[in-house]
């Protein structure tokens, strides 16, 4: 049954789970018998031009077998085992791949699988900075390298030093600001320079804050101890935003010196490093996640959300992503609604690819990955991020802050070392065209292209042939739509290389269009798995609730011309769930 609430949101129906019931996975698609023992299918894969793909299939039955792969239709020459691999791809490569397999009991064919090849970028190593130290964190303004140095030499002593890197290959040191020598705890977490301010995170001993207007002679202005260990640093406006090893510390930074407290929020755990966005706050806790919070009324700080990432130390925002370095490779999240934050993608951790020490640059993620190299990675072509270029360290990577094409990596004992990204050379790159939307009156509608190329892309969207003043992201949202915005839309993408257009789709408004619920499947460990059918085109957010109060984000997207399948792994210990589909873009 079908219970309809408004024209933008409706719900699909009362389901019990208590039904016992199991349905085997349809990996294959079987055209004639065959036996099974183990099956392993081909999985999509991005790769950067000149590298090597892999597709391959595990499978298992009566022997001999005969396997033939082929892309977009066209069988592959010589192509014959359950292994595939393709060596230095060109862009010509990206395409769909599958593989038939052939034994006396017929034939089955596997997934499809879609390989994209994208441009690859270079990191050249142009400078280094030798720090006297163990350099944990790092701070950019302008040509102006500001290092914290936790573990000094002789006789100096932990703290700051201040370096000119304007030429990179011959950096100038022009100050210094050593901790007292009675000073026992020489560690230097985070530094965060502001207006000729510079604010030192001394662990247990507290904050330090320096005068730092002219570099060569950092003057003292005065410190004051933290309740609990000073970790990570934001400053914005008044307020002083302090991570620490048992929650969050905010200071009103307006007076003199020692701060004021205003608030705190305790979780109990150590927080590595702190993002701030208007009056929300996103925490990095390794040991539960990264904690979205409220600090709108900073004397009473409330958690919203949490975004779910095994082990996460770093999380650093740009524009409506959050993207989080930790345990595995970055991960970006879509937290244009904190309060129902989306995880796009999260990549299959590979050994030695643990991130730590990120900056985000557009597109692109500029982190330390494993124990000792650099890594690009492109964080705009593709729900999940992947690399797309590398350079080795001397040791494991601390801190990377990027400013105009140069990546500052702090590099533990080895200083830090200035780096030139040198991104591709090659002219856009449509992966996927504009695709037709079909929106609800009153709703938000959003079309999207994916493309990739060298340097950073610019995107100009137009309606009905007309460019739209202001609509140059890669996505174009167009709020409260209504019959006037029925139109052709159409995107041109470009870099420096050229201009290609990355195709047109006609946006129609149409009424609330009916739902349809799949029978519920059971016996997955993920969740009852149903699937949800609405026209093709159509966005959405589906939740999911078992007493019309609570309700739990379950995905959100554009339906496709198939039914849509998912797991509510909420739904375990519910008698009945209830389920509402909201029309729209976020």
């Amino acid at each position: 049954m079908v219970f309809g609430m408004n024209r933008w949101s409706q719900i699909l129906a009362w389901v019990p789970l208590l039904t016992a019931g199991f349905i085997g996975p349809l990996d294959l698609v079987a055209q004639s018998p065959f036996i099974f023992d183990r099956l392993r299918q081909p999985e999509d894969r991005i790769v950067t031009r000149g590298s090597v793909a892999t597709l391959s299939l595990s499978i298992g039955g009566t022997s001999p077998m005969a396997f033939q792969w082929w892309k977009d239709g066209v069988p592959l020459a010589e192509a014959t085992t359950n292994r595939l691999n393709l060596t230095n791809v060109v862009f010509a490569d990206t395409g769909n791949y599958w593989l038939t397999v052939t034994n006396a009991l017929g034939a089955v064919t596997s997934r499809v699988a879609q390989l994209t090849v994208v441009p690859a970028a270079t990191v050249r190593r142009i400078g280094n900075i030798p720090v006297a130290g163990w350099v944990d964190t790092v701070a950019i303004v302008g040509s102006t390298v500001f290092a914290g140095v936790s573990v000094a030499q002789k006789p100096r002593q932990a703290g700051l030093e201040i370096w000119d890197a304007t030429d990179p290959a011959n950096p100038r040191q022009l100050g210094a600001y050593r901790m007292p020598a009675a000073n026992t705890y020489r560690g230097v977490p985070d530094v965060v320079v502001d207006v000729n301010r510079a604010y030192l995170a001394l662990g247990s001993q507290g904050i330090e804050v320096l005068d730092v207007a002219n570099p060569t002679l950092p003057v003292r202005l005065g410190g004051f101890p933290t309740s609990n260990t000073a970790l990570d640093l934001v400053v914005r406006g008044n307020h002083l935003f302090v991570a620490t090893d048992k929650g969050v510390l905010i200071y009103d930074r307006s007076g003199a010196l020692p701060f004021p407290l205003l608030g705190k929020y305790d979780i109990r755990t150590a927080v590595y490093t702190l993002a701030l966005t208007g009056n929300t706050l996103f925490a990095a806790a390794p040991s539960i996640g990264v904690q979205v919070i409220d600090v709108g009324d900073p004397a009473a700080p409330s958690l919203v959300s949490k975004l779910s990432f095994f082990g996460p130390d770093t999380v650093r925002l740009w524009g409506d992503r959050a993207y989080i370095a930790g345990a595995g490779s970055p991960a970006k999240f879509d937290v244009h609604h904190a309060q129902f934050p989306l995880r796009l993608g999260v990549p299959k951790a590979q050994p030695g690819t643990d991130a730590h020490g990120m900056a985000v640059e557009r597109d692109l993620i500029l982190a330390g990955a494993g124990q000792n190299r650099l890594e690009v990675y492109d964080a705009g072509t593709s729900a999940v991020p992947f690399s797309i270029g590398e350079i080795r360290t001397p040791t494991i990577v601390e801190a990377v802050e990027s400013v105009g094409g140069r990546i500052y990596a702090a590099v533990a004992s080895s200083g830090v070392d200035i780096f030139e990204l040198g991104l591709p050379s090659d002219p856009p790159l449509i992966l996927t065209p504009v695709q037709p939307v079909f929106a609800v009156a009153g709703t938000t509608a959003e079309m999207a292209v994916e493309a990739t190329g060298g340097g950073f892309l610019s995107f100009q969207w137009a309606k009905d042939g007309q460019p739209l003043s202001g609509a140059t992201n890669r996505t174009l949202r167009l709020p409260g739509v209504s019959a006037a915005d029925e139109a052709v839309y159409s995107v041109v993408v470009g870099n420096a290389l050229g201009q290609v257009s990355g195709g047109e789709a006609r946006l129609s408004l149409i009424a609330s269009p009916p739902l349809t619920l799949s029978p519920v499947q059971f016996g997955d460990p993920r969740g009852p798995k149903f699937g949800v059918s609405v026209p093709a085109g159509v966005r959405g957010e589906l939740y999911g609730s078992a007493d019309l109060r609570n309700w739990q984000p379950l995905w959100y997207g554009s339906f496709g011309e198939l039914p849509l399948e998912l797991f509510d792994g909420y739904a375990s210990n519910a008698p009945a769930r209830v389920y509402r589909l909201d029309y729209g873009a976020r």
